[in-house]
């Protein structure tokens, strides 16, 4: 390597900020924010950073503290220009009203504070302000990982970036029939990357490309941007519930599937099964709701066995899988789409979410980094997931919501992305 770094020139390029539109964010963040806008108009809520790789990846050592603070609070005086304001009420599903508001949005302080090897990263507020760092948050954290990693040679991380990305274009070109949709803004190596990838997709494989969850991104390649909800809007649920009672908790899923559809209805109706299991999605999913719904997400636990209970799920309601899609977005790479694709294709509509093994596959093992609500009025938040590894919350109310909601049980298996 040493050899390659001497013969590589290097390049110092003009320091700007990492996000520089508040647009450069996913879809699914503006789609909850309206629905947060109108419903929750009230609720304060936490979020916070976890690093699922902490006991290899020490952020602190990686990221100056101050130029992750000076990143975040510029992010706070972005404000969306007359052309974001116009290609916002061109999506189809925000109304005047509620970009109005975007556009007078000013997000609530993100607080940074050392925490031995890592940074606790908190921002708290009212949930229909604070509700678009999450994604935001992520990216910058990362992007300051990667150039932390990356130091100087920043370009020659990349050249290996678009060696990879060649031989996936290529791969992708053997099942032409395979779509996907671009969802790995959280944890990109970096925008500039994101952007020149999905240019690339764009040119070379337009008819696989289904799009992108990145509005900034999808704006500026006339692509369509793509997202719905996230386990956050069911984990928000769940804590505005009375605690004490069970079964308010557990009606508190379908209260919010029901608050969704009526809002926004068939176009963005892919429901995610895993907040507090599959078992308990496909156990709760009434027909109704499965006749309306136009499709379902995956994002943990072993993919092809959720495959399965979604197609016996459809079968024994009666309904025709092949009106279905089933989505997955859980550490997806080419050879376990293609698999599912052939495995699953015959039978339903089967589409992937591709984030980080997409945008963040340039030369060492990305980290797994999440943002979540941690905190509502008060109250803990819980996710349970299909995998344990996922899992969050304080101890005791994980034990707690995993009796509530039935949870089967699931392996531990470390998250790769």
């Amino acid at each position: 390597m040493e050899r390659r770094l001497a013969m590589y020139t290097l390049v110092k390029r003009t320091d700007i900020p990492i996000i520089q539109s508040l647009l450069d964010l996913d879809l699914y963040k503006l789609t909850m924010g309206q629905f947060i806008w109108k419903n929750h108009q009230d609720v304060q809520v936490t979020y916070a950073l976890t690093n699922r790789h902490a006991d290899r990846v020490a952020i602190a050592r990686l990221v100056d503290i101050g130029k992750l603070k000076e990143e975040l609070a510029h992010v706070r005086t972005l404000r969306l220009t007359e052309e974001e304001k116009k290609y916002l009420l061109g999506v189809g599903c925000f109304t005047k009203e509620y970009v109005d508001f975007l556009a007078t949005l000013t997000l609530p302080e993100v607080m940074v504070k050392h925490d031995g090897d890592q940074y606790a990263i908190t921002a708290t507020g009212p949930w229909k302000t604070a509700v678009y760092w999450e994604t935001i948050i992520l990216a910058v954290v990362n992007e300051l990982i990667g150039k932390g990693r990356a130091g100087e040679v920043t370009d020659l991380y990349l050249d290996h970036g678009r060696v990879l990305l060649e031989k996936k274009i290529q791969r992708l070109r053997t099942t032409p029939q395979l779509a996907f949709v671009e969802f790995g803004t959280r944890r990109r190596f970096s925008f500039a990357w994101q952007k020149e990838l999905i240019a690339r997709l764009t040119q070379e494989l337009p008819a696989q490309l289904a799009g992108t969850s990145n509005v900034h991104l999808a704006m500026r390649n006339n692509i369509k941007p793509v997202g719905t909800f996230a386990h956050e809007m069911t984990m928000v649920y769940a804590a505005l519930a009375p605690q004490e009672q069970e079964e308010r908790i557990r009606e508190s899923h379908k209260q919010f599937l029901d608050a969704w559809w009526q809002m926004y209805g068939e176009p963005y109706s892919i429901a995610l099964t895993d907040t507090w299991s599959a078992d308990f999605f496909f156990e709760t999913f009434t027909k109704k709701q499965a006749l309306l719904w136009k499709g379902l997400r995956h994002d943990s636990g072993n993919p092809f066995v959720w495959g399965e209970k979604f197609l016996a799920f459809y079968h024994a309601h009666g309904i025709d899988p092949k009106e279905k899609t089933m989505l997955f977005s859980d550490g997806l790479d080419i050879e376990i789409m293609q698999k599912l694709y052939k495995r699953f294709a015959p039978y339903a509509k089967v589409a992937y979410g591709w984030g980080t093994n997409l945008t963040n596959d340039v030369w060492v093992p990305a980290t797994s980094i999440v943002v979540k609500v941690v905190e509502v009025n008060g109250v803990a938040t819980v996710k349970l997931s299909d995998n344990l590894a996922k899992a969050m919350g304080p101890k005791n109310l994980v034990k707690e919501y995993a009796k509530i909601f039935r949870h089967p049980g699931a392996p531990w298996e470390r998250c790769a992305y």
